[in-house]
């Protein structure tokens, strides 16, 4: 799945699971901060591994591909298309809808993941 960074918002980055087992050749773990909501993520998917983009606030994507997401973690008042999406749940999104997480409503960061591994183009802005 792929997407246009349209505002990249507050500390929002791509995870993955980590890379654990490596402290000793000084790489640190790393991956997703809320490992509960990464795996929720995935779980609501079927994918059993992949990468999600951890979204703060003002984060907004465009979808360059029909597909489906899933959102979990933090309330940041999700919108498609400005309106409001469920959180803990997937959804269909087409190409050319905006994902937008607009403020926060609670602490955290939310987890959005789809359907493959994600790819971000952005716009340079």
């Amino acid at each position: 799945m792929a997407f246009e960074v349209l505002s990249s918002g507050l500390l929002s980055t791509i995870q993955d699971e980590g890379r654990h087992g490596l402290m000793h050749r000084g790489i640190t773990p790393s991956g997703a901060m809320d490992k509960y909501a990464y795996r929720w993520a995935l779980h609501l998917l079927g994918e059993e591994s992949g990468n999600a983009i951890e979204a703060m606030v003002g984060l907004k994507l465009k979808v360059l591909a029909d597909t489906t997401v899933a959102i979990a973690g933090a309330d940041l008042d999700m919108r498609l298309d400005g309106k409001p999406v469920g959180n803990w749940c997937s959804f269909a999104v087409k190409k050319g809808q905006v994902l937008h997480f607009a403020k926060r409503r609670g602490w955290g960061a939310s987890l959005c993941s789809g359907q493959g591994w994600i790819y971000v183009r952005g716009n340079g802005r």
